[in-house]
């Protein structure tokens, strides 16, 4: 039986936790570190996939760049509903709102001008969709351009 004060209690919580997320704005330098942050993240959920724990001292950064690119493919082939090699508009906006909605920076990384390259963050090319070579460069290559600059500070 379902504890309907305990449900309405948490749907409350994260009710408001997605209304803070949702008005906290977005720094141009959390910008740049989204890609990493996302990496560890898709990283943390394939452990739960795989060994249903997370390793907490598990971070991309200690993989190599093919496995970076491997971990990027596995999520990019979960968020491929269609199969048809493309992330849509639709599947973006569903990750987005349904897998990520105390992340800050994902509406804003997903749909606006890429704050160092000049162009629409994932989708390179503008033809509204996400291919897999533009997601790698858009998670792997700018999270390690990221990490670069953070480990020369």
């Amino acid at each position: 039986m379902v504890d309907s004060l305990a449900l309405l209690t948490e749907v409350k919580l994260i009710s408001d936790a997605f209304n803070l997320a949702k008005q906290a704005p977005c720094s141009k330098e959390e910008l740049a570190e989204f890609p990493f942050r996302l990496l560890n993240w898709f990283l943390h959920l394939r452990e739960i996939d795989e060994f249903e724990k997370v390793n907490d001292s598990s971070t991309h950064a200690l993989m190599t760049k093919r496995e970076r690119k491997g971990l990027a493919k596995w999520r990019f082939d979960l968020l491929d509903v269609g199969k048809d090699g493309v992330l849509s508009q639709r599947d973006l906006l569903e990750f987005r709102y349904h897998l990520m909605p105390l992340e800050h920076c994902a509406s804003e990384f997903f749909n606006t001008v890429c704050c160092f390259c000049g162009q629409r963050s994932c989708d390179a090319d503008g033809d509204q969709s996400v291919s897999l070579q533009e997601w790698i460069h858009c998670l792997v290559e700018k999270s390690e351009k990221w990490y670069e600059g953070f480990m020369g500070e």
